[in-house]
């Protein structure tokens, strides 16, 4: 993983650190190829948390 890919990587762990520690939860680990990651608070909402916007993750050459 580059340093870049890396830098996002622990920005979103914080983001997923703080919903955990408000009492939600982690849904599933952050996935390397598109970094995208999944929380539930504790009132059951549900977060999609992106290191890019929707249309920089999936567009076609992208990664």
């Amino acid at each position: 993983m580059d340093k870049k890919a890396a830098e996002v990587h622990s920005e979103m762990e914080a983001v997923v650190d703080k919903i955990v520690a408000a009492g939600g939860e982690q849904r599933m680990l952050i996935a390397a190829k598109y970094p995208v990651a999944w929380s539930t608070s504790k009132t059951r909402l549900v977060f999609e948390i992106y290191s890019l916007s929707y249309e920089l993750t999936y567009s076609a050459g992208a990664h």
